[in-house]
C-alpha cells in the first residue's frame, strides 16, 4: 500500500478505521481516495499511533454514502511545542485540494480545529446531505487552549447543502478566514 496513489473502495464493511486497519505502515503516497457504501466509522484513529506521512500527499478525498461515519479523525491529533505555541506534528491532509462528502448520516462535526489547520491547500469543499452535521470545524477539546486564526487560504468554492441540523461553520469563537483573499 505504500506505493498506491489512487484508491477506491466500495461496499467494504470490514474496515472501521482506514488509516490503521488497511495498512499499518501508512498510506503515504495516496493522492486520490474514494470511499463509498461501507461501514467506515472514521478515517483516522488519533487515539492510536498514526504512521508518519499518512494522507500527507492526498489531494482528493471523496466520502459517499458512509452511513456509519461519525468522524474524519477520532480523537485529537498529538501536538508538539514549537516556539511556545502548539502546532500539529502531523501533516495530515496538508496537500488536500478537494473534499467531497455526500450522504454521511451520522457525522455531527466534519473535523477538529487541529485537522482543519493542516488543510492549508484546500480549494474545494463540498458537503451535501449530511443530515446530522451541526458544524464543519469543531474546537479541540484541549482545555484552556487559545485558538490561533483558522483559515483555508486557498479555498475557492464551498458548497454546504441539505444539512438540516447545521448550526454554524464552527461552534466556538475561532478567528476564521474562510476564503482566499483574492476571491
Amino acid at each position: 500500500m505504500r506505493r498506491t496513489e489512487h484508491l477506491q473502495i466500495d461496499k467494504v464493511n470490514v474496515v472501521k478505521n482506514l488509516a490503521n486497519d488497511l495498512d499499518e505502515d501508512g498510506i503515504i503516497n495516496l493522492k486520490t481516495l474514494r470511499l463509498s457504501n461501507g461501514g467506515l466509522e472514521y478515517l483516522i484513529d488519533a487515539t492510536k499511533s498514526i504512521p508518519a506521512g499518512t494522507f500527507g500527499k492526498l489531494e482528493l478525498l471523496e466520502l459517499v454514502d458512509l452511513h456509519d461515519l461519525t468522524q474524519i479523525c477520532n480523537g485529537n491529533l498529538p501536538r508538539m511545542e514549537h516556539f511556545g505555541r502548539s502546532v500539529s506534528e502531523h501533516q495530515l491532509f496538508s496537500n488536500l485540494k478537494n473534499l467531497y462528502i455526500n450522504n454521511c448520516g451520522k457525522i455531527r462535526s466534519m473535523f477538529s480545529e487541529t485537522v482543519a489547520k493542516c488543510m492549508v491547500n484546500l480549494q474545494f469543499l463540498y458537503i451535501v446531505t449530511c443530515r446530522k452535521l451541526e458544524e464543519v470545524v469543531s474546537t479541540d477539546t484541549i482545555e484552556n487552549e487559545v485558538s490561533d486564526m483558522l483559515g483555508f487560504p486557498k479555498l475557492k468554492e464551498a458548497t454546504l447543502q441539505d444539512l438540516i441540523s447545521f448550526k454554524s461553520f464552527t461552534s466556538q469563537y475561532i478567528r476564521l478566514t474562510l476564503f482566499n483573499q483574492n476571491v
